[in-house]
């Protein structure tokens, strides 16, 4: 899912964005117009010319009363943004003034930092191995292995047991079972 956070316009108004998983910034288009001063923002960003809209499903939290809701959204990217600026039929230029700079600026000093990837090196494999008692596992050959295990284990029990007694061979039964 991605990211979300509001860039605040006026106490009443503020941008919703969205950024994604690159950390691309992706503007609700309904915030910019309103903030643009469109009395029809729904239809302006459905009807603008040029512009790329973007279906985006976000959480989001209220700020009235802080409850958390998903909704759907029409997202703008910056150049989206900028056109529907420049196409303003309404509002105030300081608005589309506020949306070309600040919005933006804001927009991409919020952004997430996505994780860098580390250079990919080649490891260097050695010659020999580093033990050459254990060569790397042979899965063909590991049913043998652990047979031959058991059976050292089995013969080990039987020394003790000739070594210290029945008495503690049988102790070494019962922790067995």
């Amino acid at each position: 899912m991605s990211t979300a956070s509001t860039i605040p316009y006026r106490p009443s108004q503020s941008v919703r964005v969205v950024y994604e998983p690159n950390g691309t910034p992706l503007f609700c288009g309904r915030d910019v117009a309103e903030v643009l001063g469109y009395k029809a923002p729904i239809k302006a960003v459905e009807r603008a010319e040029g512009v790329t809209l973007y279906r985006r499903r976000v959480s989001w939290r209220s700020a009235k009363d802080c409850r958390r809701f998903s909704a759907e959204v029409l997202c703008l990217d910056r150049r989206g943004c900028e056109k529907l600026a420049e196409f303003r039929k309404e509002g105030s230029r300081d608005a589309a003034r506020w949306v070309m700079t600040e919005m933006l600026q804001k927009a991409e000093l919020n952004r997430p930092h996505a994780p860098e990837e580390p250079l990919q090196q080649e490891p260097a494999m050695p010659d020999k191995p580093a033990d050459e008692h254990w060569p790397p596992v042979d899965v063909r050959g590991f049913e043998a292995k652990l047979d031959s295990i058991i059976a050292q284990c089995v013969m080990m029990k039987t020394q003790i047991g000739s070594l210290y007694g029945t008495q503690y061979a049988g102790q070494l039964n019962e922790r067995m079972v």
